[in-house]
């Protein structure tokens, strides 16, 4: 028997646009809701805390000085292309970063001073060995800065992960100065690129969702060819499918303007650490990037996001 959405008699709404969510279908024991307005998808109901802390506690934090390399190069193109440049001083704030590299990598080429904020006591301790110039350890949106604002706030794939990332995101937003730019990424929910790639692990999602929903597993596949897959969302790991169109609701176009794009998961410099390991990663790599990016956008959401200029008096 397959799932009927009409049983579902909870009201989910979506934080991004307010709107109504629709169940689309289980995984394991959290229902998948979908924005009938802007598309993001949630898990319902979302993880309680201790949920989170028992779960991320089997993740022991790992990360080798040879990841740096891929991040400087991913960097030395990046940076540039949002403004930061060398022999500038302008201030970083890395959000949960992984060990810092992006932190380390600004101050390493002359862009500035950096701060790295995690809640991984270990992860802080590692960018703290790699010399960054303030380790902060604690959540990103209960920190007190102070008057201390930063002119580049970098969040990489961080928001997926939040039980409330648009308070995350209104709130890391006042830490911004001026003329500052907050850099955010996250899966793009709405990408079928992950088609292409066999460590997706589709297969296993597709059972997944099939056992939970008691929804046959053609019934799965037409839902994934019609967008109803929801990249990325895989609770309680991923909370969050964020589309386009959900980060845009969020932000108030009177006080910042944004630019929103997606990229595939081949281009280096979103995707520091990708390498084809042989013949047919490349070939499934060239499907997803030139025809599954196409269709509705790449692996990787994009939001540059800064605030506008103060009208003269």
């Amino acid at each position: 028997m397959e799932a009927d959405t009409t049983i579902i008699s909870h009201k989910v709404c979506c934080p991004f646009c307010k709107d109504v969510c629709r169940f689309v279908y289980k995984m394991n024991s959290y229902s998948i809701y979908k924005c009938l307005s802007c598309g993001t998808g949630q898990a319902y109901p979302m993880p309680r805390e201790d949920t989170l802390k028992k779960f991320y506690s089997g993740f022991l934090f790992s990360a080798s000085p040879n990841y740096y390399q891929p991040v400087l190069a991913s960097a030395k193109r990046l940076f540039p292309l949002l403004g930061f440049h060398p022999n500038k001083n302008h201030a970083m704030l890395d959000v949960g970063g992984g060990g810092g590299f992006y932190a380390k990598a600004f101050k390493e080429l002359y862009c500035g001073e950096s701060t790295y904020v995690d809640l991984e006591e270990k992860a802080c301790t590692f960018a703290k060995s790699s010399g960054i110039d303030t380790v902060l350890h604690g959540d990103a949106t209960q920190l007190c800065y102070g008057k201390k604002k930063y002119d580049f706030i970098m969040c990489r794939h961080v928001i997926e992960h939040l039980p409330n990332p648009t308070f995350f995101i209104t709130k890391i937003l006042t830490a911004l100065s001026e003329n500052g730019l907050l850099l955010l990424m996250c899966p793009n929910g709405n990408s079928l690129e992950y088609l292409a790639h066999p460590q997706s692990n589709i297969a296993m999602r597709i059972n997944t969702i099939s056992r939970s929903s008691h929804m046959a597993k053609s019934k799965v596949v037409q839902r994934l060819i019609f967008g109803d897959m929801l990249h990325g969302i895989d609770p309680p790991r991923h909370l969050w499918a964020i589309t386009q169109k959900g980060i845009q609701n969020i932000i108030d176009n009177k006080k910042y303007i944004s630019t929103i794009i997606t990229r595939p998961l081949t281009d280096t410099t979103f995707s520091p650490y990708y390498r084809p390991a042989s013949f047919w990663s490349k070939a499934f790599d060239l499907f997803g990037t030139y025809f599954c990016a196409k269709i509705h956008g790449g692996t990787h959401l994009v939001a540059v996001i800064r605030k506008k200029e103060c009208p003269s008096q």
